[in-house]
């Protein structure tokens, strides 16, 4: 059974076996100790709170925030569902060439209060 100082081991998930037999990755305790289990999480959560991870890699609080609310407004039917969609994500990437970046420059064209502070997130 998995312990408090752990987190329950992504192969198994906490189940203590795989196939039948002890799991190989926690050897059939369930739980990873926590510094085992890090290496699963890519964004914790308290860089999510941070709003910004690994460069282009940002909590959707800081999108909603960077959102002008007349400019949301305008948009269609459509394209606040689609922004709707992105926000509920909890973290986005916005590389270049992303699907959520092509989309949000899309919805919010050059010159616009939201673009210019969603550029100003990728600084």
């Amino acid at each position: 059974m998995p312990n408090d100082s752990a987190s329950t081991c992504p192969t198994c998930n906490g189940v203590q076996t795989v196939d039948g037999e002890p799991c190989p990755e926690c050897l059939g305790q369930g739980s990873l100790p926590i510094e085992l289990f890090e290496k699963y999480v890519q964004i914790k959560f308290s860089d999510i709170l941070e709003a910004k991870y690994n460069g282009n890699i940002f909590a959707t609080y800081k999108i909603v925030d960077a959102t002008d609310s007349t400019e949301y407004g305008n948009l269609s039917a459509a394209n606040k569902e689609a922004y709707k969609m992105i926000v509920s994500c909890g973290v986005v990437d916005l590389t270049e060439g992303t699907s959520i970046k092509t989309k949000l420059w899309s919805m919010f064209g050059e010159g616009t209060t939201t673009r210019e502070n969603l550029e100003a997130l990728l600084e």
